[in-house]
């Protein structure tokens, strides 16, 4: 499942030269008490959730979203037959390029807030994790209900908000390699091949999976917007589309 968003962020383009997406410092938390970190929450959620859900239907023609989503594994819980869980691979979802723009979305968002003790447009440094957990949850309701839908199952009404989340793992980002300069090649040697193999680099990747019970406990260990993650989705309440 490819996720589009060139409707989202008109200006996105322009924005890329100096990239929103924020690692912003984060302070000790007896600085947060005076802040509540998502004001008017409940109201801007429900907005958001609307906003999010058409980023993900919007797009060119060639960005469309495939029939079935990639990397999903759905199961029947129970005797109900409409309770499920969901397992989502972030990697085949591309969930990591649509975590960025949701976060992009949700910052520029907050930028329109006016936090007590900060200037008009600044985001206190401390909410930089509540915002980034917020970024990765949106990010895995909407792909539970994509998954739902792509698989001619129909969510249950007010059962979003009931959905919970767990085994939330990503890639562990590699550390930024120091640029070599090049050595001159003595005559007569023979150039090498320095890359690596694919198998021994998807081997590398499995070294490194970074495996949570929480989002909370994911993003408080460094997850950023623009990584893709994994998880599983509980408490999937929904019904098959009758005649699909």
């Amino acid at each position: 499942m490819n996720f589009n968003f060139d409707k989202v962020l008109n200006d996105d383009n322009e924005d890329d030269k100096d990239d929103e997406v924020q690692t912003l410092e984060v302070l000790e938390p007896s600085d947060e008490k005076s802040i509540s970190p998502l004001p008017d929450q409940s109201e801007k959620s429900t907005n958001l959730a609307e906003e999010i859900a058409k980023i993900s239907r919007s797009g060119s023609t060639s960005d469309q979203m495939i029939s079935r989503i990639k990397g999903c594994e759905i199961r029947r819980i129970g005797g109900s037959g409409t309770t499920f869980e969901i397992s989502v691979d972030g990697d085949e979802a591309d969930l990591g390029n649509f975590s960025k723009v949701v976060y992009k979305k949700i910052i520029m968002d907050a930028k329109q807030q006016q936090f007590q003790g900060f200037r008009p447009g600044t985001i206190p440094p401390f909410l930089d994790v509540t915002y980034r957990l917020f970024a990765m949850d949106e990010v895995a309701r909407e792909a539970t209900s994509e998954a739902l839908e792509q698989n001619d199952l129909r969510a249950f009404e007010g059962s979003r908000e009931g959905l919970t989340f767990d085994t939330i793992s990503y890639i562990r980002p590699k550390p930024k390699k120091k640029k070599k300069k090049k050595k001159k090649k003595k005559s007569g040697t023979v150039d090498g091949n320095n890359s690596k193999d694919p198998e021994v680099e998807k081997a590398d990747d499995q070294d490194n999976i970074l495996t949570f019970e929480s989002m909370k406990e994911a993003v408080e260990a460094g997850w950023q917007p623009g990584q893709s993650f994994s998880f599983v989705a509980r408490n999937v309440k929904a019904q098959e589309i009758q005649g699909a």
